[in-house]
């Protein structure tokens, strides 16, 4: 990490991102948090429905190992229960960055790290 780099949590209702601003680039990273994690586990959407058990519904409620943390410098974290034999996992994080200027704003590199997982899915497992 640049030592001239500001990182910050840059999360929004169902995304975990953090972006990291530096004099030469804007770089923002994001996924899924525990919010959005529970709610597909609680219907097997993308995740085993057992997992709902192992998530928390809401971050603030979270007793489980399993989290989504943002950390110095600039680390995004998934913590997840493992796979049984069968079972899949359907999960996107994204990256995006720019030179940075003086005249925008990161909102374009944030904007692209808050992307649905189902456009995600679609989009990279199509033939």
């Amino acid at each position: 990490m640049p030592a001239d780099a500001d990182v910050s949590p840059d999360c929004g209702e169902h995304l975990a991102a953090l972006t990291v601003d530096s004099p030469a680039t804007t770089l923002s990273m994001g996924g899924p948090d525990l919010d959005l994690l529970y709610a597909h586990a609680r219907i097997g959407r993308h995740l085993p429905q057992r997992w709902a058990q192992h998530l928390a519904p809401t971050r603030a409620h979270n007793p489980t190992p399993c989290s989504v943390d943002i950390s110095d410098p600039g680390q995004l974290t998934w913590r997840l229960p493992g796979l049984e034999s069968g079972e899949t996992l359907g999960v996107c994080a994204a990256v995006a960055w720019r030179p940075t200027s003086d005249d925008v704003d990161n909102v374009d590199t944030w904007l692209l790290v808050d992307y649905p997982i189902d456009d995600a899915l679609e989009l990279l497992l199509a033939p």
